[in-house]
């Protein structure tokens, strides 16, 4: 099988994450699983089970949406 050199739909592949575990790492992935245990749910299978229209779903969903806006206002946004 071979590799392809870019991405069908253009620009690049991302290059290799840090090897870097630092503050902002672990505070991060302890945010992650605080949130995941506390809500009962995993970000994709949280947006699948919207469907089923129970509202701690969506309030969970939510809250992740809010969250992630947060987390990207934080880090400077996303300048590609």
């Amino acid at each position: 099988m071979r590799r392809r050199r870019a991405p069908w739909l253009g620009g690049q592949f991302p290059g290799p994450p840090s090897p870097t575990i630092d503050a902002k790492l672990v505070g991060g992935a302890a945010l992650f699983g605080l949130g995941w245990g506390l809500g009962g749910y995993c970000p994709g299978p949280a947006v699948v089970a919207l469907v089923s229209g129970v509202p701690a779903v969506a309030v969970f969903v939510g809250a992740m949406i809010v969250g992630m806006m947060i987390g990207e206002r934080a880090r400077g946004g996303d300048d590609s």
